[in-house]
């Protein structure tokens, strides 16, 4: 990793218990929306991942629960160019909020009384998922 990890930060989280039945029985969707932003400071090389994870449907009473988290990480880099770090950030540092937001939904079900599930661990960016459409 050339980019450097500063700080990992929940700035929200929320778990709905909202039946007894067993999560395995259910397809449960699992979305991620990232927000990258570069410091405001003109030679400042860092930057803001914001990720919100949500696991589930608030308003789908058929599934057993909703999860939901926001983390930021600050980033960090000496080398590269701003563009480089961005795609850097990206990848690396969704990779890394997301092994967070897997063990924080883990732990939450446990504490509710449901059968723990483990999200699968996701490469990000090594898919091209990233790359510039120019």
């Amino acid at each position: 990793m050339r980019v450097k990890c500063e700080d990992i930060s929940v700035i929200d989280m929320s778990f709905t218990k909202k039946t007894d039945r067993e999560p395995g029985k259910h397809d449960i969707p699992v979305s991620m929306e990232p927000e990258y932003a570069m410091s405001s400071e003109p030679n400042d090389k860092a930057a803001r991942l914001m990720i919100k994870f949500e696991v589930g449907e608030m308003e789908n009473e058929e599934l057993p629960f909703y999860f939901s988290l926001k983390l930021a990480g600050i980033f960090s880099w000496d080398i590269l160019t701003d563009k480089e770090a961005e795609k850097e950030v990206m990848e690396e540092g969704t990779e890394l909020l997301f092994s967070f937001a897997r063990t924080f939904l883990y732990e939450m079900m446990g504490k509710a009384g449901l059968k723990q599930i483990i999200l699968p661990i996701e490469h990000f960016g090594k898919y091209d998922m990233f790359s510039d459409a120019s």
